[in-house]
Protein backbone atom coordinates (compact mmCIF):
# COMPACT_ATOMS: atom_id res chain seq x y z
CA UNK A 1 0.00 0.00 0.00
CA UNK A 2 1.19 3.53 -0.71
CA UNK A 3 1.20 4.61 2.91
CA UNK A 4 4.82 5.56 3.68
CA UNK A 5 4.13 6.51 7.30
CA UNK A 6 3.41 2.85 8.11
CA UNK A 7 7.11 2.03 7.76
CA UNK A 8 8.78 5.09 9.24
CA UNK A 9 10.34 5.29 12.69
CA UNK A 10 8.42 7.15 15.41
CA UNK A 11 10.12 10.03 17.22
CA UNK A 12 9.76 9.10 20.89
CA UNK A 13 10.08 12.62 22.30
CA UNK A 14 7.20 13.78 20.10
CA UNK A 15 4.82 12.78 22.87
CA UNK A 16 2.06 14.58 24.74
CA UNK A 17 0.67 12.98 27.92
CA UNK A 18 -2.98 13.69 28.72
CA UNK A 19 -4.66 13.03 32.07
CA UNK A 20 -8.33 12.71 32.98
CA UNK A 21 -10.23 11.49 36.04
CA UNK A 22 -12.07 8.18 36.14
CA UNK A 23 -15.20 9.25 38.00
CA UNK A 24 -18.11 7.14 36.84
CA UNK A 25 -18.30 3.61 38.22
CA UNK A 26 -18.37 2.03 34.77
CA UNK A 27 -15.33 4.03 33.64
CA UNK A 28 -12.82 3.03 36.30
CA UNK A 29 -10.04 1.05 34.70
CA UNK A 30 -11.43 1.50 31.17
CA UNK A 31 -10.44 3.85 28.31
CA UNK A 32 -12.26 7.18 28.41
CA UNK A 33 -13.20 9.47 25.55
CA UNK A 34 -15.04 12.74 25.97
CA UNK A 35 -18.46 13.36 24.52
CA UNK A 36 -20.51 16.51 24.76
CA UNK A 37 -23.87 14.83 25.24
CA UNK A 38 -25.12 12.22 27.66
CA UNK A 39 -22.92 11.14 30.54
CA UNK A 40 -23.99 7.54 29.84
CA UNK A 41 -24.63 7.15 26.09
CA UNK A 42 -26.99 4.50 24.79
CA UNK A 43 -25.27 1.16 24.29
CA UNK A 44 -23.09 1.70 27.34
CA UNK A 45 -19.84 2.16 25.42
CA UNK A 46 -17.13 3.69 27.60
CA UNK A 47 -18.75 7.06 28.32
CA UNK A 48 -16.46 9.67 29.79
CA UNK A 49 -18.98 12.27 30.84
CA UNK A 50 -17.78 15.83 30.40
CA UNK A 51 -14.52 15.31 32.22
CA UNK A 52 -11.65 17.68 31.70
CA UNK A 53 -8.65 16.42 29.77
CA UNK A 54 -5.41 17.90 31.09
CA UNK A 55 -2.40 18.12 28.81
CA UNK A 56 0.63 18.19 31.10
CA UNK A 57 4.08 18.26 29.59
CA UNK A 58 6.59 15.87 31.15
CA UNK A 59 10.37 16.19 30.98
CA UNK A 60 10.65 12.77 29.32
CA UNK A 61 8.06 10.48 27.72
CA UNK A 62 6.25 8.24 30.19
CA UNK A 63 7.23 4.57 29.89
CA UNK A 64 3.85 2.84 29.95
CA UNK A 65 4.37 -0.92 29.91
CA UNK A 66 3.03 -3.96 31.72
CA UNK A 67 4.17 -7.48 32.58
CA UNK A 68 2.18 -10.65 33.21
CA UNK A 69 2.44 -12.71 36.38
CA UNK A 70 3.04 -16.44 35.87
CA UNK A 71 3.47 -19.51 38.03
CA UNK A 72 6.11 -21.89 36.71
CA UNK A 73 5.35 -25.57 37.25
CA UNK A 74 7.69 -28.52 36.79
CA UNK A 75 6.53 -32.15 37.02
CA UNK A 76 8.62 -35.27 37.37
CA UNK A 77 9.00 -37.54 34.37
CA UNK A 78 11.33 -39.30 31.99
CA UNK A 79 11.67 -36.22 29.80
CA UNK A 80 14.06 -33.41 30.69
CA UNK A 81 11.91 -30.48 29.50
CA UNK A 82 8.84 -30.50 31.77
CA UNK A 83 8.39 -26.82 32.60
CA UNK A 84 4.94 -25.28 32.18
CA UNK A 85 3.56 -21.82 32.89
CA UNK A 86 0.20 -20.77 34.30
CA UNK A 87 -0.94 -17.19 33.72
CA UNK A 88 -2.16 -15.65 36.96
CA UNK A 89 -2.87 -11.95 36.31
CA UNK A 90 -1.45 -8.77 34.84
CA UNK A 91 1.08 -7.06 37.10
CA UNK A 92 0.54 -3.50 38.19
CA UNK A 93 2.43 -0.95 36.11
CA UNK A 94 4.55 1.36 38.29
CA UNK A 95 5.81 4.49 36.57
CA UNK A 96 7.78 7.57 37.52
CA UNK A 97 8.03 10.78 35.52
CA UNK A 98 9.22 14.35 36.06
CA UNK A 99 7.18 17.51 35.52
CA UNK A 100 8.25 21.15 35.62
CA UNK A 101 6.12 23.38 37.83
CA UNK A 102 4.82 26.33 35.81
CA UNK A 103 3.01 29.42 37.06
CA UNK A 104 1.14 32.05 35.08
CA UNK A 105 2.53 35.56 35.45
CA UNK A 106 1.59 38.95 34.06
CA UNK A 107 4.42 41.17 32.85
CA UNK A 108 2.31 44.31 33.22
CA UNK A 109 1.71 43.95 36.95
CA UNK A 110 4.42 41.52 37.94
CA UNK A 111 1.93 38.69 38.30
CA UNK A 112 -0.29 40.41 40.86
CA UNK A 113 -3.45 39.50 38.97
CA UNK A 114 -2.40 35.85 38.95
CA UNK A 115 -1.68 35.42 42.64
CA UNK A 116 -3.33 32.34 44.02
CA UNK A 117 -3.86 30.67 40.66
CA UNK A 118 -3.04 26.99 40.38
CA UNK A 119 0.07 25.75 38.61
CA UNK A 120 -0.49 24.19 35.20
CA UNK A 121 0.29 20.84 36.75
CA UNK A 122 -2.49 21.11 39.37
CA UNK A 123 -4.17 17.87 38.26
CA UNK A 124 -1.12 15.82 39.26
CA UNK A 125 -0.16 17.93 42.28
CA UNK A 126 -3.65 17.37 43.72
CA UNK A 127 -3.30 13.62 43.11
CA UNK A 128 -0.07 13.70 45.09
CA UNK A 129 -1.33 15.65 48.10
CA UNK A 130 -5.07 14.97 47.93
CA UNK A 131 -6.56 18.42 48.42
CA UNK A 132 -6.28 21.85 46.83
CA UNK A 133 -8.13 24.91 48.07
CA UNK A 134 -8.27 28.57 47.03
CA UNK A 135 -7.65 31.07 49.85
CA UNK A 136 -8.96 34.59 49.35
CA UNK A 137 -7.22 37.37 51.26
CA UNK A 138 -4.71 35.03 52.90
CA UNK A 139 -2.41 36.78 55.37
CA UNK A 140 0.95 36.06 53.75
CA UNK A 141 3.67 36.17 56.42
CA UNK A 142 6.44 36.20 53.82
CA UNK A 143 5.39 39.55 52.37
CA UNK A 144 3.34 40.83 55.29
CA UNK A 145 0.35 41.51 53.05
CA UNK A 146 -3.05 39.91 52.44
CA UNK A 147 -3.25 38.19 49.08
CA UNK A 148 -4.90 35.33 47.25
CA UNK A 149 -3.23 31.93 47.57
CA UNK A 150 -3.82 28.32 46.63
CA UNK A 151 -3.14 25.76 49.36
CA UNK A 152 -2.27 22.07 49.00
CA UNK A 153 -2.68 19.78 51.99
CA UNK A 154 -2.86 16.03 52.48
CA UNK A 155 -6.20 14.24 52.27
CA UNK A 156 -7.08 10.70 51.33
CA UNK A 157 -8.53 10.48 47.84
CA UNK A 158 -9.12 7.06 46.28
CA UNK A 159 -10.09 8.39 42.85
CA UNK A 160 -8.21 6.85 39.93
CA UNK A 161 -7.32 8.54 36.67
CA UNK A 162 -6.29 7.77 33.11
CA UNK A 163 -2.96 8.54 31.44
CA UNK A 164 -3.03 8.83 27.66
CA UNK A 165 -0.01 9.46 25.45
CA UNK A 166 0.23 9.73 21.67
CA UNK A 167 3.71 9.06 20.27
CA UNK A 168 4.57 10.92 17.06
CA UNK A 169 0.89 10.90 15.97
CA UNK A 170 0.88 7.16 15.17
CA UNK A 171 0.91 5.24 18.47
CA UNK A 172 -1.42 5.56 21.45
CA UNK A 173 -0.61 4.37 24.97
CA UNK A 174 -3.31 4.40 27.65
CA UNK A 175 -2.89 3.57 31.35
CA UNK A 176 -6.13 3.03 33.24
CA UNK A 177 -6.83 2.57 36.92
CA UNK A 178 -3.93 4.92 37.72
CA UNK A 179 -3.20 6.26 41.18
CA UNK A 180 -0.48 8.54 42.51
CA UNK A 181 1.61 6.47 44.89
CA UNK A 182 4.05 9.22 45.85
CA UNK A 183 6.41 11.85 44.55
CA UNK A 184 9.47 13.91 45.26
CA UNK A 185 11.02 17.34 44.82
CA UNK A 186 14.67 18.38 44.51
CA UNK A 187 15.69 22.02 44.95
CA UNK A 188 19.19 23.33 44.33
CA UNK A 189 20.96 26.43 43.09
CA UNK A 190 20.51 25.54 39.43
CA UNK A 191 17.60 24.72 37.17
CA UNK A 192 13.83 25.01 37.30
CA UNK A 193 11.50 23.73 40.01
CA UNK A 194 10.33 20.23 39.19
CA UNK A 195 8.48 17.34 40.80
CA UNK A 196 8.73 13.62 40.22
CA UNK A 197 5.34 11.87 40.22
CA UNK A 198 5.06 8.13 40.93
CA UNK A 199 1.99 6.29 39.66
CA UNK A 200 0.55 2.78 39.71
CA UNK A 201 -1.80 1.63 36.94
CA UNK A 202 -3.92 -1.50 36.54
CA UNK A 203 -4.10 -1.81 32.76
CA UNK A 204 -2.00 -0.63 29.82
CA UNK A 205 -3.57 -0.56 26.35
CA UNK A 206 -1.91 0.19 23.03
CA UNK A 207 -3.29 1.30 19.69
CA UNK A 208 -1.30 1.68 16.50
CA UNK A 209 -1.63 2.75 12.92
CA UNK A 210 -2.71 0.02 10.51
CA UNK A 211 -3.85 -0.24 6.92
CA UNK A 212 -7.50 -0.66 6.00
CA UNK A 213 -8.11 -3.61 3.68
CA UNK A 214 -10.34 -3.16 0.60
CA UNK A 215 -10.38 -6.90 -0.18
CA UNK A 216 -14.05 -7.30 0.75
CA UNK A 217 -15.12 -5.67 -2.49
CA UNK A 218 -18.66 -4.32 -2.56
CA UNK A 219 -20.24 -2.18 0.11
CA UNK A 220 -23.08 -4.64 0.45
CA UNK A 221 -20.79 -7.22 2.02
CA UNK A 222 -20.22 -5.01 5.06
CA UNK A 223 -22.20 -2.89 7.45
CA UNK A 224 -21.74 0.83 7.05
CA UNK A 225 -20.15 1.14 10.47
CA UNK A 226 -17.51 -1.55 9.92
CA UNK A 227 -13.92 -1.47 8.68
CA UNK A 228 -11.62 -4.39 7.96
CA UNK A 229 -8.26 -3.55 9.56
CA UNK A 230 -5.04 -5.51 9.32
CA UNK A 231 -4.23 -7.04 12.73
CA UNK A 232 -7.42 -5.46 14.10
CA UNK A 233 -7.47 -7.34 17.41
CA UNK A 234 -3.96 -6.14 18.25
CA UNK A 235 -4.09 -2.70 16.63
CA UNK A 236 -7.15 -1.20 18.33
CA UNK A 237 -9.04 -1.61 21.58
CA UNK A 238 -12.66 -0.92 22.48
CA UNK A 239 -13.05 2.75 23.39
CA UNK A 240 -10.11 3.83 21.22
CA UNK A 241 -10.65 6.93 19.09
CA UNK A 242 -9.16 7.20 15.60
CA UNK A 243 -9.07 9.03 12.29
CA UNK A 244 -9.21 7.36 8.90
CA UNK A 245 -6.26 8.93 7.07
CA UNK A 246 -4.92 8.67 3.51
CA UNK A 247 -1.33 9.04 2.34
CA UNK A 248 -1.69 12.83 2.01
CA UNK A 249 -2.59 13.06 5.69
CA UNK A 250 -6.21 14.02 5.04
CA UNK A 251 -8.98 12.45 7.14
CA UNK A 252 -12.28 10.84 6.20
CA UNK A 253 -15.38 12.66 7.40
CA UNK A 254 -18.96 11.60 7.99
CA UNK A 255 -20.06 13.04 4.66
CA UNK A 256 -17.89 10.56 2.74
CA UNK A 257 -14.93 12.67 1.67
CA UNK A 258 -11.31 13.30 2.59
CA UNK A 259 -10.69 16.68 4.15
CA UNK A 260 -7.81 18.41 5.92
CA UNK A 261 -7.31 17.33 9.56
CA UNK A 262 -9.47 19.32 12.01
CA UNK A 263 -6.44 20.82 13.79
CA UNK A 264 -8.43 22.84 16.29
CA UNK A 265 -11.86 23.00 14.63
CA UNK A 266 -14.48 22.03 17.19
CA UNK A 267 -17.52 22.28 14.94
CA UNK A 268 -16.89 19.11 12.92
CA UNK A 269 -14.46 17.17 15.05
CA UNK A 270 -17.09 14.71 16.27
CA UNK A 271 -18.12 13.95 12.69
CA UNK A 272 -14.76 12.50 11.66
CA UNK A 273 -13.44 11.17 14.96
CA UNK A 274 -14.49 7.53 15.29
CA UNK A 275 -14.81 5.35 18.40
CA UNK A 276 -14.24 1.59 18.35
CA UNK A 277 -17.31 -0.11 19.83
CA UNK A 278 -16.34 -3.76 19.20
CA UNK A 279 -13.68 -5.86 17.48
CA UNK A 280 -14.11 -9.20 15.72
CA UNK A 281 -10.67 -10.79 15.89
CA UNK A 282 -11.71 -13.62 13.53
CA UNK A 283 -12.75 -11.40 10.62
CA UNK A 284 -10.65 -8.31 11.32
CA UNK A 285 -13.74 -6.10 11.43
CA UNK A 286 -13.96 -3.22 13.85
CA UNK A 287 -17.39 -1.78 14.57
CA UNK A 288 -17.25 1.96 15.11
CA UNK A 289 -19.35 5.06 15.37
CA UNK A 290 -18.60 8.72 14.96
CA UNK A 291 -18.11 10.59 18.20
CA UNK A 292 -21.11 12.72 17.25
CA UNK A 293 -23.34 9.62 17.09
CA UNK A 294 -22.02 8.32 20.40
CA UNK A 295 -22.70 11.72 21.98
CA UNK A 296 -26.26 11.61 20.73
CA UNK A 297 -26.71 8.05 22.00
CA UNK A 298 -27.57 6.59 18.57
CA UNK A 299 -26.07 3.83 16.43
CA UNK A 300 -23.48 5.40 14.15
CA UNK A 301 -23.68 5.24 10.35
CA UNK A 302 -20.07 6.00 9.51
CA UNK A 303 -20.55 6.11 5.72
CA UNK A 304 -17.49 4.03 4.90
CA UNK A 305 -19.04 2.79 1.61
CA UNK A 306 -17.32 5.34 -0.61
CA UNK A 307 -14.06 4.77 1.22
CA UNK A 308 -14.10 1.04 0.54
CA UNK A 309 -14.84 1.46 -3.17
CA UNK A 310 -12.68 4.51 -3.85
CA UNK A 311 -9.53 2.45 -4.34
CA UNK A 312 -7.49 4.91 -2.29
CA UNK A 313 -5.15 3.51 0.35
CA UNK A 314 -6.10 4.47 3.90
CA UNK A 315 -5.23 3.62 7.48
CA UNK A 316 -6.67 3.98 10.96
CA UNK A 317 -4.64 6.39 13.12
CA UNK A 318 -5.31 6.52 16.91
CA UNK A 319 -5.97 9.91 18.49
CA UNK A 320 -6.89 11.47 21.80
CA UNK A 321 -9.84 13.73 22.50
CA UNK A 322 -7.50 16.68 22.94
CA UNK A 323 -7.19 16.91 19.17
CA UNK A 324 -10.38 18.93 19.54
CA UNK A 325 -10.66 22.71 19.62
CA UNK A 326 -7.97 24.44 21.67
CA UNK A 327 -10.57 26.68 23.29
CA UNK A 328 -12.98 24.03 24.52
CA UNK A 329 -13.65 24.06 28.24
CA UNK A 330 -12.79 20.37 28.39
CA UNK A 331 -9.19 20.90 27.33
CA UNK A 332 -6.51 22.35 29.57
CA UNK A 333 -3.34 22.99 27.60
CA UNK A 334 0.18 23.35 28.97
CA UNK A 335 1.25 26.11 26.62
CA UNK A 336 0.90 28.97 29.11
CA UNK A 337 2.96 29.53 32.22
CA UNK A 338 6.56 30.19 33.15
CA UNK A 339 8.94 27.66 34.64
CA UNK A 340 9.93 28.58 38.20
CA UNK A 341 13.66 29.24 38.78
CA UNK A 342 14.59 27.55 42.05
CA UNK A 343 17.97 29.16 42.71
CA UNK A 344 16.42 31.89 44.86
CA UNK A 345 14.94 29.44 47.38
CA UNK A 346 15.34 30.19 51.09
CA UNK A 347 15.12 27.67 53.95
CA UNK A 348 13.85 28.51 57.44
CA UNK A 349 14.41 26.51 60.65
CA UNK A 350 12.84 27.46 63.98
CA UNK A 351 11.31 26.20 67.19
CA UNK A 352 8.88 23.34 66.79
CA UNK A 353 5.12 23.90 66.67
CA UNK A 354 5.32 27.63 65.91
CA UNK A 355 3.16 29.22 63.25
CA UNK A 356 4.35 30.10 59.77
CA UNK A 357 4.15 33.78 60.70
CA UNK A 358 6.44 33.18 63.67
CA UNK A 359 8.90 31.16 61.60
CA UNK A 360 9.09 33.90 58.95
CA UNK A 361 9.30 36.73 61.47
CA UNK A 362 11.62 39.62 60.67
CA UNK A 363 13.72 41.82 62.95
CA UNK A 364 15.20 44.95 61.47
CA UNK A 365 14.22 43.79 57.98
CA UNK A 366 16.05 40.46 58.37
CA UNK A 367 14.46 37.04 58.81
CA UNK A 368 15.11 35.67 62.28
CA UNK A 369 15.12 31.98 61.30
CA UNK A 370 16.73 31.96 57.88
CA UNK A 371 18.90 28.90 57.32
CA UNK A 372 21.64 29.07 54.69
CA UNK A 373 21.20 25.70 53.03
CA UNK A 374 22.61 24.55 49.70
CA UNK A 375 20.11 21.84 48.70
CA UNK A 376 16.62 20.72 49.72
CA UNK A 377 14.77 17.53 48.92
CA UNK A 378 11.33 16.23 49.85
CA UNK A 379 9.94 12.75 49.30
CA UNK A 380 6.29 11.71 49.70
CA UNK A 381 5.55 8.00 50.09
CA UNK A 382 1.96 6.81 50.46
CA UNK A 383 2.87 3.22 51.41
CA UNK A 384 0.26 1.97 49.00
CA UNK A 385 -1.76 -1.11 49.84
CA UNK A 386 -3.09 -3.06 46.88
CA UNK A 387 -5.68 -5.57 48.13
CA UNK A 388 -7.41 -5.78 44.75
CA UNK A 389 -4.61 -7.95 43.31
CA UNK A 390 -5.67 -10.93 45.43
CA UNK A 391 -9.42 -10.76 44.65
CA UNK A 392 -10.82 -13.60 42.54
CA UNK A 393 -12.63 -11.43 39.99
CA UNK A 394 -12.17 -13.70 37.00
CA UNK A 395 -10.47 -10.84 35.16
CA UNK A 396 -6.89 -10.79 33.92
CA UNK A 397 -6.60 -7.24 35.24
CA UNK A 398 -7.24 -6.94 39.00
CA UNK A 399 -9.58 -4.17 40.09
CA UNK A 400 -7.78 -0.81 40.59
CA UNK A 401 -8.60 -0.45 44.28
CA UNK A 402 -5.74 1.05 46.26
CA UNK A 403 -5.34 2.06 49.89
CA UNK A 404 -2.93 4.74 51.07
CA UNK A 405 -2.10 3.15 54.42
CA UNK A 406 -0.22 6.15 55.79
CA UNK A 407 1.86 8.92 54.30
CA UNK A 408 5.52 9.46 55.07
CA UNK A 409 7.12 12.81 54.21
CA UNK A 410 10.88 13.06 54.54
CA UNK A 411 13.88 14.65 52.92
CA UNK A 412 17.26 16.20 53.42
CA UNK A 413 19.09 19.53 53.32
CA UNK A 414 22.70 20.29 52.60
CA UNK A 415 24.69 23.12 54.13
CA UNK A 416 28.19 24.56 54.20
CA UNK A 417 29.25 25.10 57.81
CA UNK A 418 30.48 28.47 58.97
CA UNK A 419 31.72 28.99 62.53
CA UNK A 420 28.50 30.76 63.48
CA UNK A 421 26.43 27.80 62.22
CA UNK A 422 28.19 25.08 64.25
CA UNK A 423 25.72 25.55 67.10
CA UNK A 424 23.04 23.94 64.94
CA UNK A 425 24.74 20.54 65.29
CA UNK A 426 24.49 20.60 69.07
CA UNK A 427 21.03 22.13 68.96
CA UNK A 428 19.82 19.25 66.81
CA UNK A 429 20.90 16.85 69.56
CA UNK A 430 19.03 18.77 72.26
CA UNK A 431 16.11 19.98 70.13
CA UNK A 432 15.81 17.30 67.49
CA UNK A 433 12.33 18.49 66.50
CA UNK A 434 12.02 21.89 64.82
CA UNK A 435 9.79 23.72 62.38
CA UNK A 436 10.80 23.87 58.73
CA UNK A 437 9.81 25.99 55.74
CA UNK A 438 11.17 26.72 52.29
CA UNK A 439 10.21 29.68 50.10
CA UNK A 440 10.85 29.68 46.34
CA UNK A 441 10.68 33.32 45.25
CA UNK A 442 11.38 33.59 41.48
CA UNK A 443 13.43 36.67 40.50
CA UNK A 444 12.10 36.80 36.92
CA UNK A 445 10.01 39.82 36.02
CA UNK A 446 6.94 37.85 34.91
CA UNK A 447 6.87 35.91 38.18
CA UNK A 448 8.34 38.51 40.53
CA UNK A 449 5.14 38.75 42.58
CA UNK A 450 4.59 34.99 42.77
CA UNK A 451 6.20 32.49 45.09
CA UNK A 452 5.77 29.02 46.62
CA UNK A 453 5.90 28.27 50.35
CA UNK A 454 6.17 24.79 51.91
CA UNK A 455 5.63 24.73 55.68
CA UNK A 456 5.92 21.95 58.27
CA UNK A 457 5.53 22.99 61.93
CA UNK A 458 7.37 19.93 63.23
CA UNK A 459 10.09 17.77 61.67
CA UNK A 460 12.64 15.45 63.24
CA UNK A 461 16.24 16.30 62.38
CA UNK A 462 19.52 14.38 62.29
CA UNK A 463 22.94 15.65 61.15
CA UNK A 464 25.88 14.00 59.43
CA UNK A 465 29.11 15.76 58.51
CA UNK A 466 30.42 15.79 54.95
CA UNK A 467 32.65 17.70 52.58
CA UNK A 468 31.34 20.39 50.22
CA UNK A 469 33.88 21.49 47.61
CA UNK A 470 36.71 21.21 50.11
CA UNK A 471 34.79 22.98 52.87
CA UNK A 472 33.30 21.51 56.03
CA UNK A 473 29.66 20.77 55.49
CA UNK A 474 26.73 18.87 56.87
CA UNK A 475 23.73 16.96 55.63
CA UNK A 476 20.48 17.27 57.55
CA UNK A 477 17.95 14.46 57.22
CA UNK A 478 14.42 15.34 58.26
CA UNK A 479 11.10 13.55 58.64
CA UNK A 480 7.70 15.13 59.09
CA UNK A 481 6.09 14.40 62.47
CA UNK A 482 2.70 15.38 63.81
CA UNK A 483 2.46 18.23 66.37
CA UNK A 484 0.56 17.30 69.52
CA UNK A 485 -1.85 20.19 68.93
CA UNK A 486 -2.69 19.26 65.32
CA UNK A 487 -6.34 18.43 64.70
CA UNK A 488 -6.25 18.17 60.88
CA UNK A 489 -3.69 17.16 58.28
CA UNK A 490 -3.56 20.81 57.20
CA UNK A 491 -2.04 21.56 60.63
CA UNK A 492 0.86 19.22 59.80
CA UNK A 493 1.77 20.20 56.21
CA UNK A 494 0.85 22.96 53.76
CA UNK A 495 2.13 24.14 50.39
CA UNK A 496 1.01 27.61 49.32
CA UNK A 497 1.03 28.92 45.75
CA UNK A 498 0.93 32.72 45.96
Amino acid sequence: MALPFLNQFMRRRSSQPVFTAEREKDNVGKPIYHHAGNSSPAGGVIGGGNEDFFEITTVDPIDLSQSLNFSDIVEVGDQLLNARSVLNYAERSDNSFEILMKLVGNAADGGLAQRGTKPNEDFLVQRLFGKGEALAGWANPYTGTATNAYQYTFRYDGQTFQIGQVVDSYMLKVANGSYCSGGSMEISREGALSMTINTRSSKISYAGTSAISNSQGTVGAMNQNQLEVENAAHTMFVGCMFFVMNEEGNVWNNAGAYIAPPNGSASNFENYAYVVTSIDSATGYIDCETLADVSAGVTGMSNFGSLLTSGEDAAVVPILQTYKDNTTANRVKPTTGEVVPQGSATIFLGDKDITLAQLLNKTGGQFDNQFLGSTFSMNVEKNLGDPGVQELTGDLYPAPVYVAQDITVSGSMGMVLRPKEVYRLNRALDEYEQSLAIVIDPPTSTLSARHIIIFMPRVRLSFTSNEVEGAEGANIDWMLTRPSTATTDADVFSMYIV
